[in-house]
């Protein structure tokens, strides 16, 4: 019997898939389901699969259904984009960002904090030696 070794995350459609039921567990006031969603499966697959088109489909999702205000997935797509600059080539997140000022502002925001910290981290290094 042969095992498949699939991913914690699931697999890249799981993004969407999981967005989705952050954005139905917030319209219901579900606060577990969507604290479920938002600090395990959505990150760690947002880890595993940044590199794929269902990464920015369910960014698009995250984005055009969840308030400014609520920052849970949205703070985990910022975190994703700031780690991986070369998503910013992509025509679909380009488009993404040109269509959500806000949102792109935030990602930008975001990337400073990453330089920041990767800066700091080089200076204690440094210093270390």
């Amino acid at each position: 019997m042969c095992i498949s070794q699939q991913s914690p995350a699931g697999d890249a459609s799981q993004l969407l898939l999981q967005s989705q039921v952050f954005t139905v567990a917030d319209k219901y006031d579900l606060p577990t389901l969507k604290t479920l969603r938002t600090a395990s499966s959505y990150g760690r697959a947002c880890t595993e699969y940044w590199d794929s088109e269902p990464f920015i489909a369910a960014a698009e999702h995250v984005v055009v259904n969840t308030l400014d205000t609520d920052q849970g997935l949205r703070k985990t797509v910022h975190t994703t984009l700031a780690q991986y600059p070369g998503l910013l080539k992509k025509p679909g997140v380009q488009t993404l960002l040109s269509k959500h000022a806000r949102f792109a502002f935030n990602v930008l925001k975001r990337q400073g904090e990453e330089m920041e910290r990767q800066a700091e981290e080089i200076k204690r290094l440094r210093g270390s030696k």
